[in-house]
């Protein structure tokens, strides 16, 4: 049998690789060692793709506003109406009927 690892383009990046829901729970051990190597596996049911795992870690709320500091730092301090939006984007996301506040070192995609 040959390994999933062995599914590569020639420039070295992993491609998506499709499988069905039987073909993954046959090969898991494999299609876990294929995602952790960087690859994607997108998985079908019938005809349809119902799920993509990838290894990509999602960032966190913290991570998305380092990201937001660091293109401050590269091109300069926001005007006062940019810092009065962002005021408002974080009051209502932390407001408590909001479902989706929280902390900022929680997964931003958790309920």
């Amino acid at each position: 049998m040959t390994s999933l690892l062995s599914y590569k383009s020639d420039n070295l990046i992993f491609m998506k690789k499709t499988m069905t829901a039987t073909e993954v729970a046959r090969n898991f051990s494999e299609v876990l060692d294929l995602v952790e190597a960087g690859g994607e596996v997108e998985i079908t049911r019938g005809k349809r793709v119902v799920a993509l795992l990838n290894g990509k870690p999602h960032p966190t709320v913290k991570d998305l506003l380092g990201a937001v500091a660091d293109f401050h730092a590269e091109f300069g301090a926001p005007d006062q109406e940019t810092i009065a939006i962002y005021d408002q984007i974080l009051a209502d996301r932390h407001a408590p009927e909001n479902l989706v506040g929280g902390e900022f070192d929680r997964y931003p995609w958790d309920k």
